[in-house]
């Protein structure tokens, strides 16, 4: 076996870990266990490769810092909170490995690794829609997992399916299939995440379609991402407060406005420093009928992150997606637009969900990272900041020489 089949065999098995279907592992506990394994041992081997590829001098960006102090202050934030390492080392130690795993290999060969997501995710989504039709699992459960998780599948495979063409690989019968795929898959879920995620991306494909006569909504997704950005967050925040105080939304939300009314009072008294990584149980009413003691979920991302790592966590991670998007300079039309689509589409979802319990979210944000780096020869930490500092230099420097010629 050559060396490239070697490591062709080494992404299958690391990818197929953590994108794994879920949906048995209430039924075989076993099936469970072994992928647990599987999880494990691939970090192994990521770390083996990162060790390799520091003999092999490889190359570290100063912003690769600032991603690994990320993962750093999530831990150091746990232990503070908690005294120690509970529930939550996959979010503590995987989903770090899995995102520079999915950096390194984005900069070495994104076509490859883009190509090896696809097939996986076919093969995946294929099998979500035979099994879940032959035999149905018990309800807000499919073989992919937990219906919340359908929609991630599909915003990530349709990232990954569009990104390939655009890296220059033109394989458009098999992405037609995998689009196709996915928006059955996301039709067919019973969850409003994955319902409202393809109502997005049927809007999205119209815009892109009849572009020429929508020039003005196309010039906006592309041009004034960063106020769909803040608006999306902003309504995030008013749409919980609404939800909250007036009842007419619940059928909509299933019951999430209590789950985020137990969150807010849990949060008023941790609200700096959170309780760190499954450091907290929320117990809705419903949940007293049965033997559980609660689950560490906000269904709402900005109210995971206060419950994870308080105010700190949260200022930080939306400073380090700001300089990340920042940093990553697109003059690619065609991939501006993927990407300004795919993360609206996360940012809307994240209103009733919170991604950043799976690991999904980390390989996209990953590729966009990975991608921003490898086709980014300067490496610019900071380039507005830069411009700044420039721009400071520039205003001295006319006043020295102002008052020299004075």
């Amino acid at each position: 076996m050559n060396k490239k089949n070697y490591l062709y065999i080494i992404a299958y098995f690391i990818m197929i870990s953590f994108l794994h279907p879920r949906g048995f592992e209430e039924v075989l506990p076993v099936y469970k266990t072994v992928f647990t394994v599987c999880t494990w041992a691939s970090c192994a081997t990521i770390l083996i490769i990162v060790i390799h590829a520091f003999l092999k001098q490889y190359h570290i960006y100063k912003f690769d810092l600032l991603v690994a102090f990320t993962f750093l202050l999530i831990f150091l934030i746990t232990l503070i909170d908690q005294k120690g390492i509970g529930a939550g080392k996959q979010q503590l130690f995987a989903f770090p490995f899995i995102s520079f795993y999915t950096i390194y290999e984005v900069r070495r060969k994104p076509i490859n690794f883009c190509n090896i997501i696809n097939n996986i995710l076919i093969i995946i989504l294929s099998l979500n829609l035979i099994i879940n039709f032959l035999y149905p699992f018990e309800e807000h459960i499919t073989f992919l997992g937990h219906v919340q998780v359908v929609a991630q599948y599909g915003i990530l495979s349709v990232f990954t399916s569009v990104l390939i063409l655009i890296l220059g690989h033109k394989q458009y019968k098999k992405t037609i299939f995998q689009i196709v795929l996915t928006m059955i898959n996301l039709l067919l879920t019973d969850a409003s995440s994955a319902l409202l995620t393809f109502m997005l991306f049927v809007l999205f494909l119209l815009i892109y379609v009849f572009r020429e006569k929508q020039k003005k909504l196309l010039d906006l997704l592309l041009k004034n991402s960063t106020i769909f950005y803040c608006s999306l967050l902003v309504l995030n925040v008013v749409f919980m407060i609404i939800a909250c105080n007036i009842s007419i939304f619940r059928g909509f939300i299933s019951g999430r406005d209590l789950i985020w009314q137990e969150a807010f009072t849990k949060i008023q008294k941790h609200w700096l420093l959170g309780y760190g990584i499954q450091g907290v149980l929320i117990k809705p009413f419903w949940l007293s009928w049965t033997s559980s003691n609660g689950f560490n979920y906000g269904h709402n991302q900005i109210i995971q992150f206060f419950l994870d790592g308080g105010l700190i966590w949260f200022a930080y991670v939306i400073l380090i997606l700001y300089l990340l998007l920042k940093k990553v300079k697109i003059s690619n039309q065609n991939y501006l637009y993927l990407l300004n689509t795919t993360l609206i589409a996360f940012l809307v979802f994240m209103i009733f969900e919170s991604p950043s319990v799976y690991c999904y979210i980390y390989i996209y944000i990953s590729f966009i990272y990975g991608l921003g780096i490898k086709y980014q020869r300067k490496d610019d930490l900071y380039g507005c900041i830069k411009c700044f500092k420039q721009r400071i230099f520039q205003c001295l420097l006319s006043v020295k020489n102002k008052k020299t010629s004075g």
